[in-house]
């Protein structure tokens, strides 16, 4: 009966942790809902952000620290190349330029998608000034300085991101 208990003991301590791993993956990728999930269950690093037939290739800011850093400390970005924000929520988050190195475009879009804001060509000299919308954003597009004003982008025009 002694060896029964400690297997049936094992198994049921092997159910409890894939069980206790499946609620924190899932409670832990929930607030990315736009990001597909790559096949080995992590989550996307990078999404492609199409605005007014231009595309980026965008990293995914997905935690507290990547959240509040941002591009701060690199030394370029491509134009093709952007970092996205997913806040898990709208507010109006605010964006400066801490140990960032060169100028980019901050833009801000709604749950939905939409641009609701655009700020152009913002220098790292601004800093410590803080950039934020008038009103909520859910996400948050940092790209080269110039990208907003060459691609025509303009308030009110919809992302698609995958």
């Amino acid at each position: 009966m002694r060896k029964f208990s400690n297997t049936y003991t094992f198994a049921l301590t092997i159910i409890v942790a894939i069980l206790a791993g499946s609620i924190y993956w899932y409670l832990d990728s929930a607030t990315s809902y736009f990001i597909e999930m790559p096949a080995d269950g992590q989550k996307a690093r990078t999404v492609f952000v199409t605005l007014n037939n231009r595309q980026i290739v965008a990293e995914v800011a997905q935690t507290n620290t990547e959240l509040t850093k941002g591009l701060g400390g690199r030394l370029s970005l491509s134009s093709s190349e952007g970092m996205w924000f997913d806040f898990g929520k709208e507010d109006r988050w605010e964006i400066w330029m801490k140990d960032m190195l060169f100028p980019i475009d901050i833009i801000w879009f709604d749950k939905n998608l939409n641009i609701i804001k655009i700020a152009g060509e913002i220098s790292p000299d601004t800093y410590p000034q803080v950039f934020t919308p008038d009103i909520d954003a859910r996400f948050v597009l940092e790209v080269e300085a110039g990208f907003a004003k060459y691609s025509h982008l303009k308030e009110g025009m919809t992302v698609t991101v995958k």
